[in-house]
């Protein structure tokens, strides 16, 4: 029941949370949680964040986080679709994922 707290969460803090450098921080150390679900619901409160805010830290778009997150295979689609609407919101271009 825990981690469904946690999946939802990713969401909402992307959403409409204000701090959007905690929002940020919070969805990334969600990226990292054993559960894939989490993981992917994480990238996808960053998407959120880039749509909603228009500001993520750069230091995010490495490509190596990018195609770390990409190898949970379960939710492959969602983290791609959230990476391509974090470089087209933030005009940044990401490669190699």
């Amino acid at each position: 029941m825990e981690h469904m707290k946690k999946n939802d969460t990713t969401i909402f803090i992307g959403r409409v949370f204000r701090d959007w450098k905690f929002a940020q921080n919070t969805c990334l150390t969600l990226a990292e949680h054993e559960i894939p679900a989490i993981r992917a619901n994480a990238i996808l409160g960053l998407a959120y964040i880039a749509r909603n805010k228009r500001i993520l830290e750069k230091k995010f778009s490495e490509a190596s986080d990018f195609k770390r997150l990409k190898e949970n295979t379960d939710y492959q689609w969602r983290i791609q679709d959230a990476i391509d609407d974090i470089a087209t919101f933030l005009k940044w271009k990401i490669v190699n994922v």
